[in-house]
């Protein structure tokens, strides 16, 4: 299990994140769980997929070619300054 310990206090286990205010991060848009989930909700016909922490609009482009077929809508959660300044690219 990983730990971070941060000089003014705090702990960040596994499977937390970090906001990191007005800055680009190159983190990929789907980890490999992603794909799993993508995977079992096809098979199971699901109307909706939402997408977290989405930052332009490629990454819904990646989500589409993921799902290759799906009919169902998506849902874009925008929740950093990189999205909000790419909102209309998303929408």
């Amino acid at each position: 299990m990983l730990h971070l310990i941060f000089p003014n206090g705090g702990l960040i286990d596994n499977g937390k994140g970090v906001n990191v205010p007005n800055k680009q991060l190159a983190t990929p848009t789907f980890r490999k769980e992603d794909l799993e989930i993508i995977k079992f909700a096809k098979e199971r016909n699901v109307e909706y997929f939402a997408l977290s922490f989405v930052r332009s609009a490629d990454d819904l482009k990646n989500l589409k070619s993921l799902l290759n077929g799906f009919e169902g809508d998506l849902i874009a959660k925008i929740e950093n300054s990189e999205g909000v300044e790419n909102f209309h690219e998303i929408l």
